[in-house]
């Protein structure tokens, strides 16, 4: 499951359904030289973060090795957030983590996932605001497995 849990990570970091994350400001303060009010809204852009070399290296391309628990030091603090963070953060993020865990280890027990050759490679997203969304559908085949793995 440590693998199966990097590999979800790693899709939410690729493909978050929040594009940016927004907060009001409550005090006065300055960050890096910018200086920021009470009642100011600041918009933090998590799809920005989430792609950007000087936080991920290699950032298009599909690593789950960076959630593995031996790099977790390589993952800097406060830029992979795909539900927030803080006493703010998604109140549903253990939940909607465990429900995908729980499904994908149940179908992947039964079949294998292989793509068609109508299937897009490597997959293009279309300029987005909020969510992704695929330049094309993506076309896998659920193959049976002869004895389900334990």
């Amino acid at each position: 499951m440590v693998y199966l849990d990097a590999c979800i990570k790693e899709a939410l970091r690729l493909s978050a359904s929040e594009s940016f994350m927004a907060r009001l400001c409550t005090e006065e303060t300055t960050v890096a030289g910018i200086p920021f009010k009470p009642g100011m809204c600041v918009e933090v852009p998590l799809a920005g973060m989430h792609h950007d070399p000087e936080y991920f290296p290699e950032p298009e391309k599909f690593n789950p090795d960076r959630f593995l628990p031996e790099n977790k030091d390589s993952v800097k603090p406060f830029t992979f957030m795909p539900f927030g963070n803080g006493p703010r953060s998604c109140v549903g993020m253990r939940l909607g983590m465990v429900q995908a865990k729980t499904f994908l280890a149940c179908l992947l027990r039964r079949v294998k996932l292989e793509k068609c050759p109508e299937t897009m490679v490597p997959v293009k997203f279309k300029p987005r605001m909020l969510l992704p969304v695929t330049d094309g559908p993506v076309m896998l085949k659920a193959v049976a497995r002869t004895t389900p793995t334990s």
